[in-house]
């Protein structure tokens, strides 16, 4: 079951006409932060991709309606959100130029069509991903699993649109193509304003006892913006906010540029 097709404008173009899974958001500030970059970098958005974490299908649906992409494979875990991703290429005329695949990462499930996959290894030019926070480790473990699994399909030079958010640092996002290998780093692409890094989700506010752990057995800060004042503070001074007041600490989310090494 989808919600009502409701438009989202874009600058210099069309607007697209999207539907969402009901009682589910298709668009989230990292999801615009997405959809304003693929805008403004066209540049980067060419040939073949992949939109790994695809959701309902915004950011594969904008990549494909650039005149020179060829071809976006979706890949999403959620079979309903598949679903509507499909319709939401239908609305937008694009659906000859998109393929969606229930995929655990790059493992399409076993009732899946894996040759849209397999026919991208070592020629997609360009992959997208706007990953969650991950629980367990440093925060993040997905954008690594990411980099890591698109190593098999992105031909030498293709480029990577990674959002990794503020909270993290220069330092541990740049550290990204050295932990993967194959990758060099090229910038910021993109931020947006300052949200909060909300701590009434479960998933957030789990991501930030991590981080506090983090920061104790490596000495790395986190990095937030106090929720009422203009200064920075760590991980472990944010929960402690957190658990006198109840607010939530700020942060940007980012997109960042990662290019597959010859």
């Amino acid at each position: 079951m989808t919600d009502a097709p409701t438009s989202i404008d874009r600058s210099d173009r069309a607007p697209l006409r999207i539907v969402s899974t009901h009682g589910r958001p298709s668009i989230t500030p990292a999801t615009r932060l997405c959809l304003s970059t693929i805008d403004s970098r066209p540049d980067l958005i060419r040939g073949r991709g992949i939109d790994w974490g695809s959701g309902s299908g915004v950011l594969t649906v904008a990549a494909a309606t650039e005149s020179q992409v060829e071809f976006v494979l979706g890949l999403e875990l959620d079979p309903a959100e598949v679903v509507t991703a499909r319709i939401n290429a239908e609305l937008n005329g694009v659906a000859d130029r998109t393929g969606f695949l229930v995929s655990d990462s790059y493992d399409p499930l076993p009732d899946q069509d894996a040759s849209m996959l397999e026919a991208l290894r070592g020629k997609a030019t360009f992959l997208i991903a706007n990953p969650p926070t991950s629980v367990g480790d440093d925060g993040l473990g997905w954008r690594r699993r990411v980099l890591t699994g698109a190593l098999e399909y992105l031909a030498p030079g293709a480029e990577v649109l990674l959002q990794v958010s503020r909270q993290y640092g220069v330092q541990r996002t740049e550290r990204l193509a050295f932990d993967v290998g194959g990758f060099t780093y090229n910038g910021v692409l993109g931020s947006t304003g300052w949200v909060p890094f909300d701590q009434n989700r479960t998933d957030l506010r789990a991501a930030l006892s991590w981080y506090v752990a983090e920061e104790s057995r490596t000495g790395e800060k986190y990095s937030f913006r106090h929720p009422d004042q203009d200064r920075q503070i760590d991980a472990a001074e944010a929960q402690r906010l957190g658990t006198i007041t109840g607010a939530s600490p700020r942060t940007q989310w980012r997109m960042h540029r990662f290019t597959r090494l010859s």
